[in-house]
């Protein structure tokens, strides 16, 4: 049952870039269940299109995919925002665990770090971290993991 309040507050909207279905899903799932609009898409070159829109509370993104991988995507992105004053908060989603990997996320434009597998808490947490975002404008006014 949707209330007319529901109908009035837009429901915000999270990219989720990741080449594994389950994975996909899995995100899709945990993301709806907080009441999230999800889109999805398989590569880096995807996601940096439809970032391109401005139209995204976060993105999820996966750091190793195919056409072009998680941390170039960021870049992209982070040079696109760089002209129009945006910061769409990006979380990495990795199952790489090895020493550095964080830092190559930060280094690369990723504002947080989740490691697969992850569940409903820890994504929340993360996602709440950036409940100080401007919702129109997305920009980033807290101080969140390593600004980029």
């Amino acid at each position: 049952v949707t209330s007319a309040i529901d109908k009035q507050i837009p429901r915000k909207r999270v990219l989720v870039a990741d080449d594994n279905a389950v994975n996909q899903m899995l995100a899709q799932k945990l993301l709806t269940a907080q009441g999230y609009d999800v889109d999805l898409v398989s590569d880096g070159e995807q996601a940096t299109k439809l970032a391109a829109t401005g139209t995204y509370y976060a993105v999820l993104m996966d750091c190793q995919m195919p056409v072009m991988d998680g941390y170039a995507a960021s870049r992209c992105i982070r040079k696109m925002e760089h002209e129009t004053g945006r910061s769409t908060p990006i979380i990495a989603m990795t199952a790489s665990v090895a020493d550095g990997d964080r830092e190559r996320c930060f280094e690369a434009g990723m504002h947080e770090y989740l490691a697969k597998p992850f569940g409903l808490e820890s994504l929340r947490k993360v996602l709440e971290k950036f409940e100080t975002c401007d919702a129109t404008g997305l920009t980033v006014t807290g101080q969140v993991g390593r600004e980029p």
